[in-house]
């Protein structure tokens, strides 16, 4: 693979696991600037792409990691950075698992004002207190480090949907648009300490959960979410132009 010498990537790293396993993003800056050499904020504005939250839900991964190869070919985005955190999750990637290594959901375990430890659902254990795992302390840090202007948390399920949370349905719809999927504000069921919340409802920040249509092979998946999020990102370098 041959990379632009203009190409400009840190790697940040972000804590360990419960199992000891380093949490790294991978930071791209605008062609021909340098990125800082650990989450801040910097002179153009970041966007944030989420992976792996999930350790079971590969689809996600697949298009966070191809997006890193695109970046480093080629940053096309002239006014923003882009922050990938490929694995959010790498215990329960490594393990094919939902949870972190403590058995936590990690998207309901950040520090939201609607947190609970009541287990709604088997499916969704929340953890003994909010924000009690690594993971989760370290999404918390990397976003108020670099006050990202937007994020998409790659997920997958088998309902696929653009999930819009905060000041996103105008961008959500446009989203949805290119890979047909329906947008939802609404995920149907109670998530208390999901990212929607923290960063979307809360904190003002376009998030989106774009959930791809689970159980694809990865060329399919890549087929079509790769240029998804690229579009995406887009929205963005668009909107800091002049």
């Amino acid at each position: 693979m041959s990379v632009s010498p203009r190409a400009r990537i840190v790697k940040w790293n972000l804590g360990t696991t419960v199992q000891g396993r380093e949490m790294i993003a991978y930071a791209f800056a605008p062609e021909g600037q340098m990125s800082p050499e650990k989450p801040a904020q910097a002179p153009w504005r970041w966007f944030l792409l989420i992976a792996g939250v999930h350790g079971d839900e590969i689809e996600g991964l697949w298009v966070a990691r191809q997006m890193m190869e695109s970046l480093l070919e080629e940053h096309p985005y002239e006014h923003i950075g882009v922050v990938v955190w490929p694995e959010a999750n790498p215990d329960g990637t490594a393990a094919g698992m939902r949870y972190n290594a403590n058995g936590v959901d990690l998207n309901r375990n950040l520090p939201t004002k609607d947190w609970t430890p009541e287990i709604k659902n088997p499916r969704y254990p929340p953890g003994p207190a909010a924000a009690s795992e690594p993971e989760s302390r370290a999404m918390v840090a990397l976003i108020e480090a670099i006050h990202p202007v937007a994020i998409i948390s790659a997920h997958s399920f088998s309902k696929p949907q653009v999930n819009a949370n905060g000041p996103s349905l105008e961008w959500a719809t446009g989203v949805a648009a290119l890979c047909q999927y329906p947008v939802t504000q609404d995920m149907g069921y109670p998530s208390p300490g999901c990212l929607g919340t923290y960063a979307g409802a809360e904190r003002g920040i376009p998030t989106i959960t774009l959930e791809i249509l689970r159980g694809q092979d990865e060329n399919t998946v890549l087929g079509l979410h790769t240029m998804t999020v690229a579009t995406a990102i887009a929205h963005w370098d668009r909107a800091g132009g002049p």
